[in-house]
């Protein structure tokens, strides 16, 4: 049953109509909280809210899916994007650090050049040797 309504949450979303798939998921979460899938249930609504500017809880569902899996890259750069859209940019480069100390980057690699260079062109300089040890780290410099 989980496996229709999930297909159902994803043809609404995919057919533009998100607060049907969010329900959708909703609904999920609350008939199969401890389902082996549900970190992937909660990085698809979490994307959905962040798709449609809902910071708030697009934060709440991705960090609810690196509750059910830390090792979830998505749902932490997801979580990453939505905090910084959200302008907690400091929570933002904690998650970073979070996911990239014990992680490679992957999905994260556009992500950590494009802050590097907002950091050589004067923004966030504040996390700039936090930054570049990060990228170091993963072969970006």
């Amino acid at each position: 049953m989980i496996n229709e309504m999930f297909q159902i949450a994803i043809e609404h979303r995919d057919l533009d109509r998100p607060t049907e798939a969010i329900n959708e998921l909703h609904q999920i979460i609350l008939l199969y909280p401890e389902h082996p899938k549900i970190a992937g249930i909660y990085t698809v609504l979490a994307g959905i809210y962040k798709d449609i500017g809902d910071y708030n809880n697009a934060v709440t569902f991705f960090q609810k899916a690196i509750l059910a899996n830390p090792n979830s890259e998505l749902a932490s750069l997801g979580l990453y994007v939505s905090l910084v859209k959200s302008g907690d940019y400091g929570a933002a480069i904690v998650e970073l650090k979070r996911y990239l100390e014990d992680h490679s980057a992957n999905l994260y690699k556009d992500t950590l050049a494009e802050i590097m260079e907002d950091v050589e062109s004067g923004y966030a300089t504040k996390y700039k040797e936090e930054i570049f040890l990060i990228a170091r780290r993963n072969g970006l410099i």
